[in-house]
């Protein structure tokens, strides 16, 4: 196929959403290549490529950068010409992060941009935050933020789901509404972590047994590896609440109700209200029922996850989903989830709604639990049609449109010289 000839350049990996991007295209025979940013994972090990892969391949077409994230002074010290070499055999760029800031200042426009969150919602506008004492203080660190600015402005597409408020918003603000669109991304690699493959993987997993007899000697099994935010509105880094308290709560009252049923919650000591949580656990005395896992690689979580009866994903502000809705998704579990469906449309590229169960209160999540234990069938079967749905619309058109991107920029610049750096 023509996109053969074309190199593509995937920059940045927050939640290894582009290290799953660039697997899915080269299965495609697109030469694309993971450039990790430097400092961009530092406390985040568990988004390296190594945690989201069960061989080493990825190392043939992963290379780290020394620029990309970090504070002013390697802003600074990086030069256009540097970042200009480290990319001078790619022709097409899809940036997540602040490397687009990077970009920018060596005259290189995004392809694509794809935000994860901060990199649209919050760093773009740190510039109009800072006095008129710290612009003369830290001339880099405003020069970086305009940077981030503009290489938003600049990129050809924006691929986010702006129907949710907490995109729309900063994009309204940053003035880019006409080239935003939605065609997805398969955040997770289907090919290793499906049903009836993560199975082959077992063996690797570390933690395997443990995640056996959980499975085992519970009737059901519930894994919500999302971060504990719930305590506010908005945490101190301007995420917003994630409703960890209601799936508690919601938990709690279906386990006192059947207290010989045997069940198991199983959460992450991850996110800003982890103390907060165990102590609402003790309060309601149901330590016993409630596992507590540290931080994890995806492929543990996958593995995890495919023992489940539910992988939960948010419950709080309602938005169409992230990495956890996606991990519950591809391993088969039944997706609990909250979904505002007054502002989320599903048209254009997704035009149906993904199999799963929408629960904002933990009330509807304690009758939720109340059905199962009536009727296990029915979620599984759940369960299995989200898989479907995520290999349909993720797998296959995500990656289409993906690819279709790329192929047109190359008809465009099929009579000039293909590396447009």
């Amino acid at each position: 196929m023509k996109t053969k000839e074309t190199k593509v350049a995937c920059i940045g990996n927050m939640n290894n959403m582009l290290f799953s991007v660039v697997r899915y295209l080269r299965d495609k025979g697109v030469d694309a290549h993971l450039f990790l940013a430097a400092n961009e994972l530092n406390g985040l090990e568990h988004f390296l490529p190594e945690t989201d892969t069960f061989d080493s391949k990825y190392k043939d077409f992963t290379h780290q950068l020394i620029w990309g994230a970090g504070g002013s002074n390697i802003f600074k010290k990086t030069t256009k010409a540097k970042i200009r070499s480290d990319l001078k055999e790619f022709d097409f760029f899809i940036v997540c992060g602040t490397s687009l800031a990077y970009l920018n200042k060596a005259g290189i426009k995004a392809d694509i941009f794809f935000p994860h969150g901060s990199d649209l919602k919050y760093v773009p506008f740190m510039d109009e935050k800072m006095t008129w004492i710290n612009k003369i203080r830290n001339p880099y660190g405003y020069k970086f933020f305009q940077s981030m600015r503009k290489g938003i402005s600049e990129s050809k597409i924006i691929n986010v789901e702006h129907s949710d408020p907490f995109w729309k918003d900063p994009i309204e603000k940053l003035g880019v509404l006409d080239k935003s669109t939605y065609f997805g991304c398969p955040m997770i690699y289907e090919p290793i972590y499906g049903i009836g493959q993560i199975e082959k993987f077992y063996v690797k997993v570390p933690k395997i047994n443990l995640y056996k007899k959980l499975r085992s000697e519970n009737q059901l099994l519930i894994v919500n590896q999302a971060t504990q935010t719930w305590a506010a509105p908005l945490d101190q880094n301007g995420r917003p609440s994630k409703g960890s308290d209601k799936l508690i709560k919601g938990f709690s009252t279906f386990i006192k109700e059947k207290p010989f049923y045997k069940a198991k919650l199983v959460l992450f000591e991850y996110g800003n209200d982890v103390i907060l949580s165990k102590k609402l656990i003790a309060d309601l005395g149901i330590e016993d029922f409630v596992f507590w896992h540290p931080v994890a690689s995806r492929k543990e979580i996958m593995a995890l996850l495919s023992m489940a009866d539910f992988g939960c994903g948010e419950f709080e502000p309602g938005c169409i989903g992230g990495n956890t809705t996606w991990e519950a998704l591809v391993s088969g579990s039944c997706l609990l989830h909250y979904l505002n469906t007054e502002y989320t449309k599903f048209d254009g590229f997704l035009d149906t709604p993904y199999p799963f169960v929408n629960v904002k209160s933990s009330v509807e999540i304690y009758n939720v639990f109340n059905q199962f234990y009536s009727n296990p069938e029915r979620f599984k079967a759940l369960g299995i049609e989200g898989n479907k749905w995520y290999k349909k619309y993720f797998s296959e058109n995500s990656v289409n449109e993906w690819i279709r991107y790329i192929e047109n920029k190359q008809i465009k610049t099929a009579s000039k010289t293909p590396n447009n750096i």
